[in-house]
C-alpha cells in the first residue's frame, strides 16, 4: 500500500510541471484582446473628408451589440471630448451616433465600446473622419480610451474561462462515467461498491460546487468588462444582457442536475431507469448555455448548425476530460480501502469502458472540432500568424498527446494489469501514475481552451482593419510606448505627429526628429517638434520631399531628467496615399445549414458502435484471472449480500 500511496504522489508532480508550462506558452502569446463585434462598415467611412458635419455617423458591427455595454463619444484631434455627443443603437449591429451641431472643420474620432450580445466578449476601438477639405486633414494618434485596457486583464479572463470550464467537465461526466464505466466493475468487486459510494458522493457534490465557483468567477469577471462603476455593471450584466441570461440558465440547469443526482440509485443506477434517464439529459443539458454564448453563435450564417456542433464537441469534450477525472478519483479512493487485487479487477473491468466512452468522445471531438477549425481559422497563415491560431496549435498538440496516453492505456496496460502476478500488481500502480498525467495534460488543455474562448476566432483578427489615415508607426523604448503618425503620408507636404503615453514625461520635454533619406548624400537633418499637449508634438511642412525609403529617429527629451529615443522606417512614394488597410482577409467560410443538425445523431451513434467494438468488443474474452473473485449483490434493507465466486455478471 506503501508504494501504491507513492505512486499516486508521483502521478500528481506532473499537474505543476504541465500547468506551468502551459501557462508560459499562454503568456507569451500576449494579453493584447482584438476586437469581436469588429467594424464592418460605417457611415462615413473610416478616414472620410467630407465638406460639412454629419448630423449623425453610423457604423455597423459584426455581431450583434448589448445595448447596456455599448458606449461612444467623440473627440477632437488634441484627444479632446466633444460635448453634445449622444448615441443609440439602430438595428441589432448598428451604432448610431449624433453629433452636435457647430462642429468646426478639422479631423474627429468616433472612440467606440461595446460587448458582443453573441458571445459576450468585449472590443473598442475609433473611427477618424475629417470635415472641410484636404487641407483640414490632421494626423491624430490612437486615442487612449480606444486602446485602454478599462475592462478585465487577459489572464484574468482566461482564468474565470478555466474553472468554469472544469466544473462544467465534471458536472458533465461524473453520472455518465459512473453509470457506463464504473458501476458495472465495482459490484462484480466484493467490497468496492460500499468503498467507492462515499467517494463518489464527494466527486458529484464537488464538481457542482466548482461548477457554481466558476460560473460566479466568470460572471464577475464579465461585469468588469464595461468599465464605471463595478457595482452598476454586475447588476446590469445580469438583468440586461444576453450573457447574463445564460448565466441564470447555467446556474438553474446544475441547481436541477444536483437535485436529479440526490434522487438516482447509486448502487444500481439502471434499476430506477426514468431517474437515470433525466440525469443523463440534464448532464447533456448543462453545456447548452455555454455553446449559446460561444463563437459558434456569432456566426453570421448556419448559427443553428454551428451552436448544436459545439454542444457535440463540448460534450464530448466533458465525457473525455471531466471522466478521466473521476476515474482517476474514485480509482485512488478505491486503492485506499480495498485489496491491491480487487483493485486491479475493477481496473481491467474500467479501462476498455471508459476507453469505448473515450473513443466515442474523441471521434465527435474530432469532427465538430475540424468544422469549428475552419470556421474559426480556416488556414495556415491565420493559425501561425494569429493569437488564436497559436493557441489552437498548442491545443490540438496537447490533444495529441493525450491521444496517445489513451491508447497506451487500452491497447498496452489492459493486459498486463490483468496478470495475476507481480507484473500485474506493478502494471496497476503505473495505471495511477498514468491517470495523473492524464489529468494533468486535461488541465492544461482546459486553460488552453479557456485563452482560446476570450480571444477572437483567428478569421476575425485576420479580417483587414479600417483603414486610418496616413502610416501609422507604433514605437517603443524604455518601458515607453509611442505612436508616430504621418498624413498623408506621401512624398511632399505632410503633417507629423509623435504621442507618447505615459505620465513619465515632464511637462516641459522637447521632442524632435531626426530624419534620413533614401540617397546618402541628403544626410541627416533635426526638425523641433511643436508641443500639442500632454505627451503630444506635431508640425507639419515638405521634410519628406524624396522618394523611398526614409529612417526617423524619434526623440523626446529634457536635459538630465528624461530621455526617450526610438527608430522607424517608412516607405513613401508620390501620389501613394501612405493608407494601410489590413491586409487581404479570407473569404468567407461556406456553413452547414440548420438541416445538418439531423447529421450530429447518427454522428454520435456511430462513435460510440465504433467505441464498443475498438475498446470492448476486442476485449470481451478476458482471461480468468480478470474476472472479479466476488460480486456485490444490490443494497437490501441496509444489508449487504454477496454472491459465491463466478456467478457470473449481473
Amino acid at each position: 500500500m506503501q508504494s501504491t500511496k507513492l505512486a499516486s504522489r508521483s502521478g500528481w508532480r506532473w499537474l505543476p510541471l504541465l500547468a506551468g508550462l502551459v501557462m508560459m506558452l499562454w503568456s507569451a502569446g500576449g494579453a493584447r484582446v482584438e476586437a469581436h463585434a469588429y467594424v464592418v462598415r460605417s457611415d462615413p467611412p473610416a478616414q472620410a473628408v467630407v465638406p460639412t458635419a454629419p448630423a449623425t455617423v453610423s457604423i455597423w458591427f459584426s455581431e450583434w451589440l448589448e445595448p447596456s455595454a455599448t458606449t461612444a463619444k467623440l473627440i477632437d484631434q488634441r484627444g479632446q471630448e466633444v460635448p453634445g455627443t449622444s448615441y443609440r443603437i439602430g438595428e441589432p449591429k448598428q451604432l448610431i451616433i449624433t453629433l452636435p451641431g457647430g462642429l468646426a472643420n478639422g479631423t474627429y474620432s468616433i472612440v467606440w465600446r461595446n460587448i458582443s450580445q453573441d458571445d459576450g466578449h468585449p472590443a473598442n476601438g475609433y473611427l477618424p473622419f475629417t470635415i472641410g477639405t484636404f487641407a483640414d486633414v490632421q494626423a491624430v494618434a490612437p486615442p487612449v480610451e480606444a486602446a485602454d485596457t478599462a475592462g478585465a486583464p487577459q489572464w484574468l479572463r482566461t482564468t474565470a474561462r478555466w474553472l468554469a470550464f472544469l466544473g462544467l467537465f465534471g458536472a458533465v461526466a461524473v453520472w455518465p462515467v459512473w453509470c457506463l464505466v464504473l458501476a458495472g466493475p465495482l459490484r462484480r468487486v466484493r467490497g468496492a461498491m460500499l468503498a467507492a459510494l462515499p467517494v463518489i458522493g464527494r466527486v458529484a457534490v464537488g464538481a457542482v460546487l466548482l461548477a457554481l465557483l466558476g460560473n460566479l468567477a466568470a460572471l464577475l469577471v464579465q461585469a468588469a468588462e464595461p468599465g464605471g462603476d463595478y457595482t452598476n455593471a454586475l447588476r446590469e450584466t445580469i438583468e440586461h444582457t444576453r450573457y447574463g441570461t445564460l448565466m441564470l440558465w447555467r446556474v438553474g440547469l446544475l441547481t436541477l442536475h444536483a437535485l436529479v443526482l440526490s434522487f438516482v440509485l447509486w448502487q444500481q443506477p439502471w434499476k430506477r431507469l426514468p431517474v437515470t434517464g433525466l440525469a443523463m439529459l440534464t448532464s447533456a443539458a448543462l453545456v447548452a448555455p455555454f455553446s449559446l454564448n460561444a463563437h459558434a453563435a456569432a456566426q453570421p450564417a448556419g448559427r443553428g448548425f454551428a451552436i448544436a456542433s459545439d454542444m457535440v464537441h463540448l460534450g464530448g469534450a466533458s465525457i473525455w476530460a471531466g471522466g478521466v477525472a473521476v476515474l482517476l478519483i474514485v480509482l485512488v479512493g478505491l486503492w485506499r480501502r480495498v485489496p491491491p487485487a480487487d483493485t486491479r479487477a475493477v481496473v481491467v473491468g474500467a479501462i476498455p469502458r471508459f476507453s469505448a466512452l473515450a473513443i466515442a468522445a474523441w471521434i465527435c471531438i474530432a469532427a465538430t472540432g475540424a468544422y469549428a477549425a475552419w470556421l474559426d481559422v480556416g488556414s495556415v497563415d491565420a493559425a501561425r500568424d494569429t493569437a488564436y491560431g497559436r493557441t489552437f496549435l498548442i491545443k490540438m498538440a496537447l490533444a495529441l498527446l493525450l491521444l496517445g496516453v489513451g491508447a497506451f492505456h487500452l491497447w498496452f496496460i489492459t493486459k498486463r494489469v490483468s496478470r495475476q502476478s507481480e507484473e500485474g500488481r506493478v502494471w496497476t500502480r503505473r495505471f495511477q501514475v498514468l491517470l495523473g498525467v492524464e489529468v494533468a495534460l486535461l488541465l492544461a488543455i482546459v486553460l488552453v481552451t479557456g485563452r482560446m474562448t476570450s480571444l477572437p476566432p483567428a478569421r476575425e483578427a485576420d479580417a483587414p482593419a479600417p483603414a486610418q489615415p496616413g502610416i501609422t508607426r507604433e514605437l517603443q523604448a524604455n518601458g515607453i510606448a509611442g505612436v508616430l503618425l504621418i498624413s498623408p503620408g506621401e512624398t511632399g507636404q505632410n503633417v507629423i505627429r509623435l504621442q507618447l503615453v505615459s505620465d513619465a514625461i515632464p511637462a516641459d520635454a522637447e521632442a524632435l526628429l531626426r530624419l534620413t533619406g533614401p540617397d546618402p548624400g541628403m544626410g541627416t537633418h533635426e526638425i523641433t517638434l511643436t508641443a500639442d499637449g500632454p505627451g503630444v508634438w506635431s508640425t507639419s511642412g515638405s521634410h519628406l520631399s524624396v522618394d523611398g525609403n526614409w529612417s526617423i529617429d524619434a526623440i523626446v527629451r529634457k536635459v538630465g531628467a528624461f530621455q526617450w529615443q526610438a527608430s522607424t522606417r517608412v516607405e513613401l512614394a508620390s501620389g501613394s496615399g501612405g493608407t494601410a488597410s489590413g491586409g487581404e482577409s479570407q473569404p468567407a467560410p461556406w456553413h452547414l445549414g440548420d438541416l445538418a443538425i439531423l447529421g450530429l445523431v447518427p454522428l454520435m451513434l456511430i462513435a460510440s458502435v465504433i467505441g464498443y467494438w475498438i475498446a470492448l468488443g476486442r476485449h470481451s474474452n478476458l482471461p480468468p484471472e480478470a474476472e472479479a473473485e466476488a460480486e456485490v449483490r444490490p443494497l437490501q434493507s441496509g444489508k449487504q449480500a454477496r454472491l459465491r465466486p463466478g456467478s457470473g455478471r449481473r
